[in-house]
């Protein structure tokens, strides 16, 4: 069955390549090698691209598990919705981060390096199918943040129910829209934030951007205080770390309602603490956020309950990732430098 449906989409050769390949690799669960050999076919024919992903996705099903299908075939998504480099990027990342944590495939966070994908996935040229967004995986165990704070419950709610949700509804008001043909959940973003009249896909796509910032903003050996160019700037701008913590305390504490607090690169270049409303964030009004703290209730409610305050304090105390923090603070002050000097 499966040879005769690719039959009917792709050639005669890459027929054969595409299953014998796949039939190989899945039998022995070398789901990274199926994505490397899909991502070669496919910059080896734009045109084709998305007919080979296709074809290896309803193809890797049949084997598999609910579970782990979605889990390759978004891998096939991702490398399809971004240019070369960071699709090979990516997926490199996907098959480090999944491996890590004993399994054999994984959605992609971006970050990071590894095996899997080189940088022959295709040319920068390489379309956009028009498949539904996914999520990148968790930086981390969902149970690694227990013993500093943050509960496996509370992960796989906050992580699995809300912000697969905010996902899966995007992809839903998107669908058969000019939206759905942007390349990435950041550009429907600031498409939808449509100049502070933001149109309703705006809050499902934020959500999204927030939460993954979120999840990656966080270390299980987080915590203590920051050095570098980042501890520096603290110094400069904000009077110093523990400064820091009462503005970023208070900023949290006082969001009324649901929303986010925030540190950010400013558009002057300098660092500022802030909070944002429901979905809204700083990138949106024209500064780089590099820390954020998701103060809606389900991040904290099943551990603390009504207790933000002590929720903030922990996540400063325990979970901030001073090190991603620090690579966010040099690349937005590198990327506003270079502007400046065109």
């Amino acid at each position: 069955m499966a040879t005769e449906f690719v039959g009917r989409v792709i050639s005669n050769r890459m027929q054969k390549s595409v299953l014998v390949a796949v039939d190989r690799l899945v039998k022995h669960k070398k789901y990274d090698r199926v994505l490397k050999r899909t991502t070669k076919l496919m910059a080896h024919d734009e045109d084709n691209a998305c007919n080979v992903g296709d074809t290896v996705r309803v193809h890797i099903c049949r084997p598999l598990s609910k579970r782990k299908c979605w889990e390759v075939t978004s891998i096939l998504h991702r490398s399809k919705q971004f240019d070369a480099d960071s699709a090979a990027r990516a997926a490199a990342a996907d098959v480090a981060a999944h491996a890590a944590h004993g399994g054999g495939s994984s959605l992609g966070s971006g970050s990071g390096s590894g095996g899997g994908v080189t940088g022959s996935f295709a040319s920068s040229a390489v379309h956009r199918c028009t498949m539904p967004f996914t999520l990148p995986p968790l930086p981390w165990a969902q149970d690694a943040l227990e013993s500093v704070g943050m509960s496996k419950r509370t992960i796989e709610f906050h992580f699995g129910k809300h912000h697969t949700a905010y996902l899966n509804n995007l992809n839903g008001q998107i669908a058969g829209k000019e939206l759905e043909g942007l390349p990435s959940v950041e550009a429907v973003m600031m498409k939808t934030w449509n100049g502070g009249q933001p149109t309703p896909e705006f809050n499902n796509a934020a959500q999204v951007i927030n939460h993954t910032f979120f999840w990656e903003s966080m270390s299980p050996s987080g915590g203590g205080k920051p050095s570098g160019k980042v501890a520096e700037a603290i110094d400069r701008d904000l009077g110093g770390y523990d400064k820091f913590v009462e503005a970023f305390k208070v900023a949290g504490a006082t969001q009324f309602g649901s929303g986010w607090a925030w540190l950010s690169v400013g558009k002057e270049g300098n660092l500022e603490v802030s909070k944002t409303p429901n979905a809204e964030n700083p990138w949106v009004h024209g500064a780089t956020p590099i820390l954020t703290c998701d103060v809606w209730e389900h991040a904290y409610y099943l551990d603390v309950q009504n207790r933000r305050p002590d929720f903030i304090a922990n996540f400063i105390d325990k979970l901030i990732d001073w090190n991603r923090v620090e690579q966010r603070y040099v690349a937005a002050t590198s990327n506003a430098a270079a502007r400046s000097s065109l």
